[in-house]
């Protein structure tokens, strides 16, 4: 893996945090977005202390598009270019989402509309050698009744991951698909399967790990490919009746 300026998208969430600290701790340099600049100045505080590079902080709202060149900006700037990008934006589903309208968007917006836009600036922007790696989730790979619309999110994500990285092979860029499994964060207090969690700074660590690995799809923890296979393999009258 590069050992350049990496872009992480959505730092001031748990695991962004954690990613981009372990990147700083690698000797990366980092530019770093998230939605509250206050938040994002802390973030960026704390990671200069902890490794001596203080990163560059631009503010960025997943929905708010017109925001998105002000980054482009700032990331064209950057003294030979970006090495690479985790974006780690994701919004959980509210059952809210399922009948207003605004609601639904937002979820499908934030999951993939976003992600999918910014990728492809992205993509036309880097060079052999870089590296985009964007978490996904396994609730994508199959829908589940308390998660079907952000399973319908993330599986369209993992559609268009798929299209971008055979648009990207040929040009030397590696696109990543990262499918987590159950990070114990904030989000997902008091969700069903608690046992299955694991740290963000385990999550973090496995990101990483697969950054220099290059493959193109990545469960993390890595059981969960054998779990999602299982699953996949079952018939939907009994997929059905698995317990939610």
């Amino acid at each position: 893996m590069s050992r350049g300026t990496f872009l992480v998208v959505g730092a001031t969430s748990t695991i962004g945090r954690c990613v981009a600290r372990r990147l700083a701790a690698e000797g990366c340099g980092l530019c770093l977005t998230g939605r509250d600049p206050e938040e994002l100045a802390a973030v960026a505080a704390d990671i200069a202390v902890r490794c001596g590079r203080p990163p560059l902080a631009v503010p960025l709202e997943a929905r708010d598009f017109g925001s998105y060149p002000a980054l482009m900006d700032a990331c064209g700037a950057i003294p030979g270019g970006l090495a690479g990008a985790v974006i780690t934006w994701g919004m959980p589903e509210d059952p809210l989402a399922r009948t207003d309208p605004a609601a639904t968007a937002q979820v499908v917006e934030v999951n993939l509309t976003a992600p999918a836009l910014l990728l492809e600036w992205l993509a036309d922007r880097l060079g052999p050698g870089s590296c985009l790696a964007v978490l996904s989730s396994v609730a994508g790979d199959r829908g589940r009744a308390d998660t079907r619309l952000y399973g319908a999110a993330k599986a369209g994500l993992n559609v268009f991951l798929a299209g971008l990285r055979a648009h990207c092979d040929r040009r030397g860029i590696r696109v990543l698909t990262v499918k987590l499994g159950r990070v114990d964060t904030r989000l997902s207090f008091g969700l069903a399967g608690a046992f299955l969690a694991i740290s963000p700074e385990s999550a973090a660590k496995a990101v990483v790990r697969s950054l220099r690995r290059g493959r193109g799809t990545v469960y993390i923890p890595g059981w969960w490919r054998w779990i999602m296979l299982a699953l996949r393999s079952l018939p939907e009258g009994l997929f059905r009746r698995l317990p939610r």
